[in-house]
């Protein structure tokens, strides 16, 4: 969220602001993610042909969100696929409580996949993270998914403001604070964006900042001094 004050003496200014800030990126917290790295490796057997392998997210709520993973050609016995997937919606990995490996099969039954390798993971700040820190294996086939280990509830809770933090400063500083109202499921409440002066906008990392010359004369252009 952006704040943004525009003076009342001239509306040139204010519309000209109005219409940078309309054109830059939204901001999305730096603590969700909104792509995915799934790498399988087949064991014994491969995929079963026909079979849509899907991946399966627990975090809000009882259903899990389901991807399919695309398969382009076979998938062999002992071969590494690595499927980039892009999300609908942004998911926070602090949030997912357990993910699994399944299988939907084509036309009859399928067989059994053997699976030698099972990791999903996702470029954070810190570079390659690994979604729960975990590697699967195991059998995976229609109704016998290959799940990881579930987090326990409190293990999703904030224990302090650090772990609200989505580092950005312009939509103001998050807190950790789970029995207040409006926190959310980890416990955290949203902050709140600072209220920059006339004909000033909020820079990440800089603060409140003027309009840049040029975008009107009606009313004056302030920056704070360094």
């Amino acid at each position: 969220m952006r704040q943004v004050s525009i003076s009342g003496r001239g509306w040139l200014p204010g519309l000209v602001l109005c219409a940078l800030v309309g054109l830059l990126p939204p901001v999305v917290a730096a603590s969700t993610v909104n792509a995915l790295d799934v790498t399988v490796t087949s064991g014994a057997t491969g995929l079963p042909g026909g079979a849509t392998p899907v991946l399966k997210i627990y975090d809000a709520g009882p259903l899990p969100r389901t991807l399919a993973l695309p398969v382009d050609g076979a998938w062999p016995a002992g071969a590494t696929r690595v499927v980039h997937l892009v999300l609908d919606r942004p998911i926070d990995p602090a949030t997912v409580r357990r993910y699994a490996l399944g299988l939907e099969p084509g036309h009859g039954a399928a067989a059994p996949w053997d699976i030698e390798s099972f990791v999903v993971e996702w470029q954070g700040e810190r570079g390659r993270e690994r979604l729960l820190a975990a590697t699967l294996s195991g059998m995976v086939g229609p109704g016998r998914d290959l799940a990881s280990p579930e987090r326990h509830e409190a293990e999703l809770r904030c224990q302090s403001d650090a772990d609200c933090s989505d580092g950005l400063d312009c939509n103001g500083r998050e807190r950790c604070a789970p029995a207040a109202l409006g926190a959310d499921a980890r416990g955290c409440l949203a902050g709140r964006p600072p209220v920059c002066p006339v004909n000033q906008v909020c820079v990440e990392h800089r603060g409140c900042r003027g309009v840049p010359a040029g975008a009107g004369t009606a009313s004056p252009v302030t920056t704070p001094s360094r």
